[in-house]
């Protein structure tokens, strides 16, 4: 190990279901493979996710504190919050009346998976509806007093995006918005839903020359006219977020943040320069690969065949090459390679040089999430992909990572070879 390596090295842990005080062989998996990680890569942080395993939680803790590795709580903001039992009334609306999922473009392998899961359903929560915010804060500060880590690591702070239907990401027109969005804009917010339709109609027709304006993805999908709900949106994740982390603070815990790729996060309502004046450090899941939901190759597959199953005037070709325009990419030339192939790791340098731009607090560090799992069809990571990935993170000047997902299926030539790369890189 490279006791001067800058780089800091985060990872995540998915803690099962059973206590670990009752089973000491995987008791001694875990340290094996925390105390391999802290050898090979140095390892300075760890998110935990298991939510009803505290006596596990804090077994995991100790052993990370015995090997100086921070722990951080992992919790999920606005969907798929442990213990709490959402309603129907608590979940986003958009515009034509909808909650959890839209049709146009829904992506549906991922929707088979998370109807067989049972903790993760990706069906977002307002920000604004205080009844049940006031509801599942509770239970996130019991959590947050009982668990001993050192820190929060939150997640799913946003609205819905194009991969659970193009329709979702025109949310949220609850009663509480409205009533919230006319004391703070005195107006309307119903009138946005007029908008949101004219909108689409005019999708219907559109030609490359609708686009010719779009500097942003956000520029793609909605339009200049939304201008004020997009800013109530944004504002009303911050308000959330900074909820939750001021309570954090209070304990005297540090925050980190999981937020969608820097071009991506202002399709969500996350707004980098808001954000970070919750937070001690981001996470950027600037996913090249993975077929998931804030996969960077999933939400522009999603938002590209959204855009041609509503005019038949585009081709595929017209936005992909938009797409790499406004992001200064290249893109395969088919719009499925996007799923097969992903997208270059070079994207990584592109973004980090977007959010290195920003007028971020001095102290708030950025910490790219890269994928390092082989996950049957919805991940599979080679070396020369993984090589990619950290030349791309070490020329950016970023200030450190995070390996995802679980460390516990991270292969263990992929943390070989991460931390053979970035003791060379720092020779």
């Amino acid at each position: 190990m490279k006791e001067n390596r800058e780089l800091w090295i985060g990872a995540q842990i998915i803690i099962p279901g059973q206590e670990l005080n009752n089973d000491s062989r995987y008791k001694e998996k875990i340290e094996k493979i925390l105390s391999d990680a802290k050898s090979i890569v140095d390892l300075n942080g760890l998110m935990i996710m298991g939510h009803n395993n505290e006596k596990t939680c804090n077994i995991v803790h100790d052993i990370c504190s015995r090997l100086r590795i921070e722990t951080y709580l992992y919790y999920p903001v606005l969907a798929d919050i442990p213990n709490y039992e959402a309603t129907q009334e608590a979940k986003v609306v958009n515009y034509e009346g909808q909650r959890g999922y839209g049709d146009i473009s829904l992506w549906k392998r991922w929707l088979d998976l998370i109807s067989k899961a049972q903790d993760e359903k990706f069906e977002f929560l307002c920000p604004n509806n205080e009844e049940a915010v006031n509801q599942f804060f509770n239970i996130y500060k019991n959590r947050v007093d009982t668990c001993g880590l050192d820190g929060v690591f939150f997640d799913r702070l946003r609205f819905p995006s194009a991969s659970m239907g193009f329709e979702m990401l025109f949310s949220c027109f609850c009663k509480a918005c409205q009533e919230r969005f006319s004391k703070e804009f005195d107006e309307n917010l119903l009138h946005y839903k007029d908008v949101t339709q004219i909108y689409i109609e005019q999708l219907k027709t559109a030609t490359p020359n609708f686009f010719k304006n779009a500097r942003s993805l956000q520029d793609i999908v909605f339009p200049k006219e939304m201008k004020n709900f997009l800013k109530f949106r944004n504002q009303s994740i911050y308000r959330i977020v900074k909820r939750f982390s001021d309570y954090a603070r209070e304990q005297g815990k540090k925050v980190g943040l999981d937020v969608y790729s820097y071009s991506l996060a202002n399709n969500v309502s996350q707004d980098y320069e808001l954000l970070s004046k919750t937070c001690d450090w981001i996470k950027p899941m600037i996913y090249c690969h993975a077929r998931v939901p804030s996969g960077f190759s999933l939400e522009l597959y999603c938002i590209l065949r959204s855009l041609i199953s509503l005019s038949s005037k585009l081709k595929e070709s017209d936005i992909l090459n938009l797409f790499m325009s406004i992001l200064n990419i290249d893109l395969h030339d088919r719009g499925d390679h996007l799923i097969e192939k992903g997208v270059s790791e070079d994207v990584i340098f592109q973004e980090m040089e977007k959010i290195n731009h920003l007028n971020l607090p001095k102290g708030v560090d950025i910490y790219p999430g890269i994928e390092v799992m082989k996950m049957g069809d919805l991940c599979m990571i080679t070396e020369q992909i993984l090589e990619n990935y950290l030349r791309n993170i070490i020329n950016s000047q970023a200030k450190g990572m995070i390996m995802s997902w679980n460390i516990l299926e991270m292969p263990s030539e992929n943390l070989t070879l991460i931390g053979g790369y970035l003791n060379r890189s720092h020779r």
